[in-house]
């Protein structure tokens, strides 16, 4: 019974040492998974043709960003991570992403895509368009992820395009209105010539009047 009871223990020892290795196993494997997703994720981040950041909305600074950020703006990343965020916009554009602000902290809806204009580290403003992810904490936005994709071709294109538009419409109206004007000329020329053709008629009734009578 001894013995049997002793080779029970053994068994039970044994198994609760497989199951710590088992365990430990998956622990590793897990880990190892996580390793190489964040390897994976810094890879794609740092390697992304678009621009990727990370902002904390409470104190307006950025707090990630990634190569292709730097290398169209003209800042390192050393110099965007010190600076507050909202010096990178045009006066017009801070006042958009003030008011944004203002909705996200009296609770109101924002849109996930925004286009601000940025001013770059030589001076030029360049349009991007952001589309945001918000990050919470305890209900409440406290920052976003940001993937911003620069529009200035394209934004540039659709103001011509609607530049020529309003160009095009103005001179549609323009030719609407000398072509009803010619019209209205052409309606009182007809009047007028109607009423000569009445005139001639009546005095070719009086002479042909009068010569009856003188015949």
């Amino acid at each position: 019974a001894k013995d049997a009871f002793e080779g029970l223990n053994l068994m039970d020892t044994l198994m609760a040492i497989m199951g710590i290795i088992a365990q430990w196993k998956e622990g590793r494997a897990i880990s190892h998974q996580l390793d190489e997703s964040q390897a994976l994720y810094t890879q794609l981040y740092q390697l992304s043709p678009v621009a990727i950041y990370r902002i904390d909305l409470r104190s307006l600074r950025l707090i990630k960003v990634n190569d292709e950020l730097c290398r169209h703006i003209g800042y390192t990343e050393e110099e965007l991570l010190s600076m507050p965020a909202d010096v990178l916009l045009t006066p017009q554009s801070r006042e958009v992403f003030y008011r944004r602000l203002a909705d996200i902290e009296a609770g109101k809806p924002v849109s996930e895509d925004l286009e601000l204009e940025v001013i770059t580290k030589s001076g030029t403003a360049e349009w991007a368009h952001l589309h945001i992810r918000h990050l919470y904490e305890d209900g409440k936005i406290w920052g976003a992820n940001v993937v911003s994709h620069h529009i200035t071709e394209q934004k540039k294109a659709r103001e011509e395009l609607a530049d020529y538009r309003r160009r095009l419409e103005a001179l549609v109206e323009e030719r609407t209105q000398a072509l009803s004007l010619a019209n209205q000329k052409l309606r009182e020329e007809a009047a007028r010539r109607t009423e000569t053709t009445k005139e001639l008629h009546m005095k070719s009734e009086r002479l042909r009047e009068l010569n009856t009578a003188m015949r």
